[in-house]
């Protein structure tokens, strides 16, 4: 309508959130058969039939081998439906879905659940895909209190909580996913078999006599060792110690200059925290920077400035590379196709989802 056309997103942006509804109608209703179409292309065609059967013809036709079955039954809800194995953890939250009494709903709080569910078994960057189903009485839940309906309130959402996190345990240790036990070993050493030729060598241990444990110096020198995590402290701090202390003092003696409100150290004052940040002096204190985001803004600034002059220098390949994207990319993909022409690429649609690459930008390493 003329009153909503001015909050419309770009064309890529408003079919994917067209797909992302038609996924969660497909996904609430796996018996029914449903197609979709974008421009005369036939997105999607899925056969009705069982909750497997929507999702491998939605995510591809082996996605039965990266999911585990999801079953349990209380007196408040009963739970079913399937969850990801660890090792196919995605890194976005793109394959993500709860339905209450096949009604699609958002709840970061019973995300929480599944999410404590995998610990130990992904890293914390990594998200588990999910399809789970609750079938409630209709009067433990209250849809009212968001305009999307997406929202729910349960009349006791601690105790689903507890119930989720344990049936996904349950089905990741029902089908050998998570770390086991064996109870059935006796409690005491594995020492190996000796062959009958072999020399029995007596346990050393090698120990500093001089070393004096309640000495200050040698504690110092310890804790900094432990600090660094094994590094060579003596190359790393005291060469640029005085040469930094005289370059902050050089900073703050100039009264007669405007002052300056992010003045930074020279660049060999550069140093690296956790392998994540990057540290550096200022005139008001320590500066860090977030490497992978500074990383990614330079890259963005740089395409930014490709799609704007539309000066990319391309690269023909020899050999195309093909890829078969997800439908909902597929799609995404055709609508960026002459964008991404402007930085660089040499894309050509294949059909279905198929794509292949017969050129990149001239900074890209080819096939990556």
């Amino acid at each position: 309508m003329p009153a909503r056309r001015n909050f419309l997103k770009s064309d890529p942006v408003e079919i994917k959130h067209i797909i992302e509804e038609f996924l969660r109608v497909a996904l609430a209703n796996p018996g029914i058969a449903l197609s979709m179409f974008s421009n005369g292309n036939e997105v999607y065609k899925l056969p009705g039939g069982t909750l497997i059967t929507r999702l491998t013809s939605i995510f591809g036709n082996k996605y039965n081998e990266k999911v585990v079955k999801i079953e349990e039954s209380t007196d408040i809800v009963t739970m079913q439906g399937y969850i990801g194995k660890p090792e196919h953890a995605r890194k976005t939250r793109g394959e993500q879905y709860m339905f209450v009494n096949k009604r699609f709903i958002r709840s970061p709080f019973l995300q929480h659940a599944v999410q404590t569910a995998y610990n130990e078994l992904i890293t914390k960057e990594s998200y588990p895909s999910y399809f789970i189903y609750f079938d409630i009485d209709p009067t433990r839940i209250d849809i009212n209190i968001h305009p999307t309906k997406t929202e729910i309130k349960f009349d006791d959402e601690k105790a689903i909580y507890a119930y989720l996190r344990a049936a996904v345990k349950n089905s990741l240790g029902k089908f050998s996913l998570t770390p086991s036990m064996d109870f059935e070993q006796e409690m005491g050493f594995n020492i190996p078999h000796r062959r009958r030729d072999e020399e029995v060598k007596m346990p050393t241990i090698t120990v500093n006599p001089n070393y004096n444990p309640f000495d200050k110096e040698n504690q110092r020198d310890f804790q900094l060792k432990d600090r660094v995590n094994k590094q060579n402290w003596e190359t790393l701090y005291p060469s640029r110690h005085a040469d930094n202390q005289l370059e902050l003092q050089n900073l703050e003696a100039k009264p007669d200059e405007p002052e300056q409100r992010n003045v930074e150290m020279p660049l060999r004052t550069l140093m690296q925290l956790h392998k994540t940040y990057i540290v550096t002096a200022i005139k008001s204190g320590l500066m860090l920077v977030h490497q992978q985001y500074a990383h990614e803004r330079v890259l963005y600034e740089h395409f930014l400035e490709k799609l704007n002059t539309r000066d990319a220098v391309m690269q023909q390949s020899l050999f195309p590379q093909q890829i078969e994207l997800p439908a909902a990319d597929a799609e995404v993909l055709r609508h960026l196709a002459e964008e991404l022409k402007y930085l660089g690429f040499d894309v050509s649609d294949m059909g279905g989802n198929a794509f292949a690459f017969y050129g990149y930008p001239a900074e890209f390493t080819p096939g990556d």
